[in-house]
């Protein structure tokens, strides 16, 4: 997390309107509050291989091939007060209910306050290689060199919904 998000919010707690699975889906106005205390650090794992080849017959040529993976969790995203009331399972204590009335049909009370802002939720993964060529040649006047790089992604994958599948972008 940065600091800004580990800091406590400046911004004073708002009302939005969110749709209650468990009251039949019914809209309640909500007390939202940003929660900078949920966040935890991402994590990753990560390789990569490479090769470098500099052929004897061609002085000055440099060619490489990186190949490279990444593997994110628990990436640092900002959910809205319906997301986190949707996916309240997923997200504990930060949904916060008055106790349900005498003759209530509901076994539980209405939202009064759900905590909002940063938290830590999706995973990603991303894998590609890079590719680089460098010619330099020695002349009377200096060294001139030509240098030219890409980068070729080919997988792209991120989870769009807290526990759904890994999508390919």
């Amino acid at each position: 997390p940065t600091l800004a998000q580990l800091l406590p919010p400046s911004a004073p707690p708002t009302t939005a309107t969110v749709l209650d699975p468990l009251r039949g889906n019914q809209a309640e106005s909500v007390l939202t509050t940003p929660n900078p205390s949920l966040l935890g650090p991402e994590r990753d794992r990560s390789w990569g291989l490479g090769i470098v080849l500099e052929p004897q017959g061609i002085p000055g040529l440099r060619v490489s091939a990186d190949g490279f993976q990444v593997r994110k969790t628990d990436n640092i995203v900002s959910l809205s007060a319906q997301q986190v009331v949707s996916n309240a399972t997923l997200f504990p204590n930060q949904v916060v209910r008055a106790p349900p009335a005498a003759g209530d049909a509901y076994a539980v009370g209405p939202i009064t306050e759900v905590f909002t802002g940063s938290s830590n939720a999706y995973r990603s993964r991303v894998a590609g290689i890079d590719l680089a060529i460098d010619y330099r040649r020695p002349t009377n006047w200096g060294t001139f060199g030509l240098r030219g790089d890409a980068a070729f992604v080919n997988t792209y994958q991120v989870e769009l919904a807290v526990g759904g599948p890994l999508i390919n972008y």
